[in-house]
């Protein structure tokens, strides 16, 4: 059995299967910025199925945009 994530993609809403990378995160976050703001959602597939990304790859996310 699959879980579903409720929202579906949109202007406001980018799911991504993996964590982007570098600079790739940054520049996803601007965009939304730049326009009426938005969530960036990884760990979900395009049809919304919850994949979920590994514990120390988040960490090492949140190191990098603490920078």
């Amino acid at each position: 059995m699959f879980i579903k994530y409720s929202e579906q993609e949109s202007n406001t809403v980018e799911f991504k299967v993996t964590l982007p990378k570098n600079e790739q995160i940054i520049k996803t976050i601007i965009g939304f910025c730049n326009q009426k703001g938005g969530k960036l959602i990884v760990g979900i597939a395009d049809d919304g199925t919850i994949i979920g990304v590994p514990e120390q790859t988040v960490e090492q996310a949140i190191e990098y945009l603490k920078k």
